[in-house]
């Protein structure tokens, strides 16, 4: 099922890219398939997410990520800064 990853704040150039997959989980397997890279900045040494994904508005957390998604949903993601 195709869904869109938009990028927020730290890709300024990248376009939204198409994904599938039945889960937020899958979509995101699915982007680290396509590109290899984005595993390193989506996910933590430990597995946790150090990006904040937003399904169709609505903020995901790691205990989320086997939310069903539909045609045509939106993941937007975007960095989490820690500072201090």
């Amino acid at each position: 099922m195709p869904v869109t990853i938009k990028f927020k704040q730290f890709a300024r150039n990248r376009r939204p890219v198409e994904v599938n997959g039945r889960t937020v989980r899958e979509c995101l397997d699915d982007l680290i398939r396509k590109f290899p890279d984005s595993k390193k900045w989506l996910f933590d040494k430990n597995g946790e997410m150090q990006v904040l994904v937003i399904l169709n508005g609505e903020d995901i957390y790691q205990k989320d990520l086997e939310r069903v998604v539909a045609d045509g949903d939106e993941l937007e993601l975007v960095l989490i800064v820690g500072g201090g």
